[in-house]
């Protein structure tokens, strides 16, 4: 009898644990909100770091790429600035009369440009000099890493302090009298004033360095000179001041260069060439449109403190 009765509780327990599990079954069935929550939440967790694994990845190869393209630019600078110096060193010397001076102030002639062969079109590259006023001006037109062309000018340098006050101190007297650009001995003396009033050393260079910057910017077209002689150049865009000015080049099309001009040098450009031309520009006529010396002019003069723009196109 005692048997059977821990035998019928052994069984009453089973049976109660059973039901106990059925009814937990019942009140709480699995997956619950909270377990699908969590499920959720770890998966979104390997997703997160899966995702920033990716993204530290591609930020790594970025700064790779970007420390290899400007490694690449430093050397192509560092390449462009040693084939300058040796364009510069290779120039032809210049001759006392190659190019006739100015009587009076005038854009200069076209025809008097003394221009190197260049390369055969289709090259991707092409190095010559320009003579002007005494001066060799080189010339370097290359392809560029997007595959744009760009346009470089690389006439003598020379600080601009220097140009400015020689300008401040004698520009007035070589556009009273042109023929002092002759006179080698007061341009060796203009040279000695301007470096001692600045305090800076003299050197046997810069007397023909400052004739050239002067004799550009008083008789001259000033910064377009170099773009005006090179006969290759078939239009000049200038749609600014302080802004790199367009050409189209021939064989390359159209370019960026490394010239630009400030808002004064234009206004002075274009009322400069208004008069040679007999015309006039101001701001009751501020639109200039001539045709001079084998070349179309389209000019407009800022007015109200907008910007002067030029566009020159060489005539067939």
């Amino acid at each position: 009898m005692p048997t059977q009765f821990i035998l019928d509780r052994k069984q009453q327990e089973a049976e109660q644990t059973i039901q106990d599990i059925l009814d937990l079954t019942k009140k709480r069935p699995y997956p619950t909100k909270e377990t699908i929550h969590l499920a959720r939440f770890v998966d979104a967790c390997f997703y997160v770091i899966e995702d920033l694994k990716s993204k530290d990845e591609q930020t790594k190869q970025e700064e790779k790429q970007k420390k290899e393209v400007k490694e690449a630019e430093k050397q192509r600078k560092i390449l462009e600035e040693q084939r300058k110096k040796e364009l510069e060193a290779l120039a032809p010397s210049p001759e006392a009369n190659e190019l006739p001076l100015l009587e009076v102030p005038e854009l200069p002639s076209i025809n008097d440009f003394h221009l190197e062969e260049a390369p055969s079109p289709g090259v991707a590259k092409r190095e010559y000099v320009l003579q002007l006023y005494q001066n060799p001006v080189g010339i370097l037109v290359e392809k560029e890493q997007d595959g744009s062309y760009q346009y470089n000018a690389i006439e003598p340098y020379i600080e601009k302090r220097i140009i400015e006050k020689a300008k401040e101190m004698y520009g007035k007297e070589f556009e009273r009298d042109n023929s002092l650009f002759d006179n080698q001995t007061f341009i060796k003396r203009v040279t000695e004033k301007v470096t001692n009033k600045l305090g800076l050393p003299f050197s046997e260079l810069l007397p023909q360095k400052i004739q050239y910057y002067l004799e550009r910017d008083i008789l001259g077209a000033g910064s377009f000179d170099p773009l005006l002689y090179d006969e290759r150049i078939k239009t000049i865009l200038c749609e600014g001041p302080d802004r790199a000015i367009k050409v189209d080049y021939t064989d390359f099309g159209s370019m960026n260069t490394n010239v630009t001009i400030s808002n004064e040098d234009l206004n002075r450009f274009l009322k400069r060439l208004a008069i040679a031309a007999g015309k006039t520009i101001n701001e009751q006529n501020p639109i200039l449109e001539i045709d001079f010396q084998g070349l179309h002019f389209e000019g407009i003069m800022g007015i109200g403190g907008g910007n002067s723009r030029v566009t020159i196109r060489r005539l067939e």
